[in-house]
């Protein structure tokens, strides 16, 4: 991730503020990842983040629901959505290189790996500094 988890209710507000604003302004769409059961729990959250002709995915997932096929399932669903937008001709997603179920999610959608970034972005939780990432896209 390139966020720290919230740690207080507060912050959780404060996020699902921010994120509720973004998609008024149509810039931003954030997606909750709840199960079929009628509970309100959170599984994890697609995120769809608008910049021209380019729609950019970020993801996260609840580690108990890793490998139940979710994240693809509903990213594949969100994928094909975006595509389906006029104004829409690239998706894309950056993965840690050493996060190979999120590669493996990118690939089952229908994602291209386009390069290597070194020192592309931090992620706070395996350290403070930019790290290589992966660029995945899927164009039509």
């Amino acid at each position: 991730m390139v966020w720290r988890p919230q740690t207080t209710v507060a912050d959780a507000e404060q996020f699902i503020a921010r994120a509720m604003s973004a998609w008024d302004s149509r810039q931003r769409f954030a997606y909750v990842l709840e199960p079929n059961t009628g509970t309100t729990k959170v599984l994890g959250m697609l995120d769809a983040r608008v910049n021209g002709h380019t729609v950019d995915f970020g993801y996260v997932l609840a580690r108990p629901h890793w490998g139940k096929g979710l994240m693809p399932e509903a990213l594949a669903a969100v994928s094909e959505l975006a595509l389906a937008l006029p104004t829409v001709f690239r998706l894309q997603a950056t993965c840690d290189v050493d996060n190979q179920a999120s590669s493996r999610i990118l690939e089952k959608c229908g994602y291209q790996l386009e390069g290597r970034h070194e020192r592309y972005v931090a992620h706070p939780n395996i350290s403070p500094e930019p790290r290589a990432c992966f660029m995945y896209a899927r164009c039509r």
